[in-house]
């Protein structure tokens, strides 16, 4: 079982404390390779009814996303359009590369109504009106199998699950000529 949260730079358990019902004969905790405290219980016998408690206390201090360190604002909170300078667009190139077919600029025309038609456009205010139009206005719909569904048609059906929205802001992202990847905490 998996209940205690990571520790990070940015993140601290303070407290953590698991209650099992039926109380295990033997509980012990290992890490495993992607640094999840992971808990192993054994019973002596069997029982009708198995509960977990968890209760974790945290200290959570994250820097705020688009923040100025040292003066400086980070790259991705500038506004667009974005000039990525020479050096790193090899490193960059995947990235901005559409992997889903958009043929009737379907994702790309979604995309460009949150680009402000006069002035420069907050990629922060961009990407925070493209989550806040997905929550709601799609609806959520868990599927815990198979790949990604086509961006196009998570806006034709207005649903999806987690990575089809996640892949839908991607690919309008790079309609864009922005550089986006998918990255995930899940293992």
């Amino acid at each position: 079982m998996m209940f205690r949260p990571r520790e990070s730079y940015d993140q601290r358990v303070l407290q953590a404390h698991l209650t099992i019902t039926p109380t295990p004969a033997r509980l012990r905790y290992v890490e495993d390779v992607f640094g999840n405290c992971v808990g192993i219980a054994t019973f002596a016998g069997r029982a009708k009814e198995l509960t977990f408690e968890s209760r974790v206390e945290l200290e959570h201090d994250p820097a705020p996303a688009f923040s100025v360190w040292e003066g400086e604002a980070e790259a991705h909170a500038g506004a667009m359009p974005v000039a990525y300078s020479p050096e790193d667009l090899p490193d960059l190139s995947r990235s901005m590369e559409r992997h889903y077919a958009d043929a009737d600029r379907t994702v790309e025309l979604w995309a460009r109504r949150f680009v402000r038609p006069v002035g420069p456009t907050s990629l922060r205010a961009l990407l925070s009106e493209m989550t806040w139009e997905i929550h709601a206005n799609f609806a959520y719909q868990p599927r815990p199998d198979g790949s990604a569904q086509a961006p196009e048609q998570t806006l034709r059906l207005g649903r999806g699950s987690c990575r089809d929205f996640a892949i839908l802001m991607i690919e309008a992202a790079r309609s864009l000529g922005l550089a986006a990847r998918f990255v995930s905490g899940y293992v």
